[in-house]
């Protein structure tokens, strides 16, 4: 991820049956090339597709994002 300026950064897990099951947020974020790592197996996960949504709040507004992602070995 890469941020043009600080940004309040949000990211939201469902699994398949449109349930949320976890959330991450990250605050003041400074500008620049950023990662998220997720450890499936502390939010208690089972290896699965889910869709996640990133959200970046800024002063020049709202960027959300959806996508698919497949955690498996």
């Amino acid at each position: 991820l890469t941020l043009i300026q600080s940004s309040d950064i949000t990211l939201e897990l469902w699994d398949l049956s449109v349930k949320k099951v976890a959330t991450i947020a990250k605050r003041g974020m400074s500008a620049g090339e950023q990662t998220i790592t997720l450890n499936m197996k502390e939010l208690g996960l089972a290896n699965s597709s889910y869709v996640y949504q990133i959200e970046v709040v800024n002063s020049q507004g709202t960027f959300r994002q959806y996508k698919m992602m497949t955690f498996g070995k």
